[in-house]
Parts: structure tokens; sequence; C-alpha cells
């Protein structure tokens, strides 16, 4: 999470768990109760906030995971001892970590029979 004087203004998309967060200031602009841990929003209240935000025309999608990309391997790659560089060739390896774990993990799979 990035911060700067003491506020916060990034977080490492790919580097936590998916989070959502929102402006304050567009909550409360919209009448939307802010929730905390202790009183977190319903289901319904989730619907209608993001049905609400919607309605304003300020938002086209007032809810975006941004799950779409490839970049949620990024974090996998480089732990344990993870590199996208092949440290004897030193050029990128072509089969990438995607390829060699997905190998890894269907080759144990399919030889215990576990799905």
């Amino acid at each position: 999470m990035g911060r700067y004087q003491d506020k916060v203004y990034s977080f490492g998309f790919y580097d936590v768990a998916l989070t959502m967060f929102s402006r304050k200031s567009v909550l409360e602009k919209n009448g939307i109760r802010i929730p905390t841990p202790e009183q977190p929003w319903t289901r319904a209240e989730f619907s209608a906030a993001l049905a609400k935000l919607k309605a304003t025309g300020e938002f086209e999608h007032p809810l975006e995971m941004g799950t779409g990309g490839s970049g949620e391997w990024w974090p996998y790659a480089y732990s344990p001892r993870g590199q996208l560089l092949h440290s004897a060739r030193r050029r990128a390896d072509r089969h990438g970590f995607r390829m060699r774990f997905a190998r890894r993990t269907s080759s144990r799979f399919s030889s215990t029979s576990r799905v």
C-alpha cells in the first residue's frame, strides 16, 4: 500500500487479496452508508449502492474488479525463488512460470488421480 503524508494513494493490485475500496467522498455524496468491519454492508446494501452509483451516470461500471489481466501471476512468479529471466541464458524464459507450474501441477494431479 502506497502512503504519502499519512494518506493512502495506491494499493498493490496483485500483491494483496482482492480488496474493495472506494472514496468516502463519493459514498457520502451519494448518501451511501460507509461500511465498517463491525457493520459491513449486507448483500442488499451492496447491490443498492452499486445501482445508485450507476444511476448517477458518473460511473459506467461502479464495480471494477480488474481481474481480466494476467498480472495476478507476478507474485507467484517471484516467490519462492521464482524468476522471469532464465539465469543461465540471461534472457526471458519463453515458457515462463505459468507453463512450468501448470506442467508440474497437472502431472502431480494425474499421477494421484485427484482433481
